[in-house]
């Protein structure tokens, strides 16, 4: 069994999706220390003016693990309407907006107050718009420990899955 273990990001590429295709167990690796200059919590897009950050805000400590950074409260308009105004302006014209569109809408709408959670219920929302059947956990859901690398970690979840070929997104 092909087993794969890479972090969740807000609005994944396409890259990333065809990584969790070619894999049969796919892990989320959020039970690691948040990055704030990362891509868990933001992207780019390219829009009539360049490129422009969409990040989602947060709350955190330093060491916090991803699964554990709360989605922050913005004052004046939410970051969902400064996003929804973005993509608009940036993608109306691209091919399958309304559909992608669609996705990122039903994804935001459930409120997720961390934001693993909303990385994962998007990616899983893509994967079945794609058909991707995959099989996604999450790695505090092997219970990890004692190791401090990540490489320990790696061998140490897929010895935890019993599984025999592992991909990295490193």
């Amino acid at each position: 069994m092909r087993v794969a273990v890479i972090q969740s990001c807000y609005i994944p590429w396409r890259g990333y999706f065809d990584f969790i295709d070619s894999v049969d167990l796919f892990v989320l690796y959020d039970d690691v220390q948040y990055s704030s200059g990362g891509w868990q919590n933001r992207n780019r897009i390219k829009s009539r003016t360049g490129r422009r950050w969409l990040s989602v805000p947060v709350r955190y400590r330093f060491g916090d693990p991803i699964d554990a950074v709360a989605i922050g409260v913005t004052t004046g308009t939410s970051w969902r309407e400064i996003h929804r105004r973005a993509l608009q302006n940036a993608l109306a014209r691209a091919p399958y907006f309304a559909e992608a569109m669609q996705i990122w809408e039903e994804s935001i709408a459930n409120e997720d107050s961390t934001l693993s959670a909303l990385n994962g219920r998007l990616i899983e929302a893509v994967c079945r718009y794609l058909n991707i059947s995959t099989r996604i956990v999450r790695s505090r859901d092997y219970e990890l420990s004692g190791a401090k690398t990540e490489r320990r970690r790696y061998a140490h979840a897929i010895r935890r899955a019993h599984r025999d070929h592992h991909l990295s997104g490193a």
